[in-house]
C-alpha cells in the first residue's frame, strides 16, 4: 500500500510538473532582460543605468498674487 501511495505522489508530481507552462513575455521586457538592464525579478541588472542631474534653483512666490519666478544658477 506504501508503494502505491508513493508512486501516486511521484506521478502526480511529474504530471504537475509538466502542467507549469511558460507566459509569454512581450517583447519590450525580453529586451531589457536581453541587454541585462532589468532581471526576471524586475531588479536591476548588471547594464542598469539611471541620469542624474543638478539644479541650483532660486524660486521666489507670492501667494497673494500666485505669481512664481526663477531662475537656474
Amino acid at each position: 500500500m506504501k508503494v502505491i501511495k508513493i508512486f501516486s505522489i511521484i506521478l502526480f508530481s511529474v504530471v504537475y510538473a509538466k502542467a507549469q507552462v511558460q507566459l509569454p513575455i512581450e517583447p519590450i521586457f525580453q529586451n531589457t532582460y536581453n541587454k541585462e538592464t532589468r532581471s526576471v525579478s524586475g531588479k536591476p541588472g548588471k547594464n542598469y543605468w539611471q541620469n542624474s542631474s543638478k539644479y541650483d534653483l532660486k524660486v521666489d512666490f507670492n501667494p497673494s498674487t500666485r505669481l512664481l519666478k526663477g531662475k537656474v544658477d
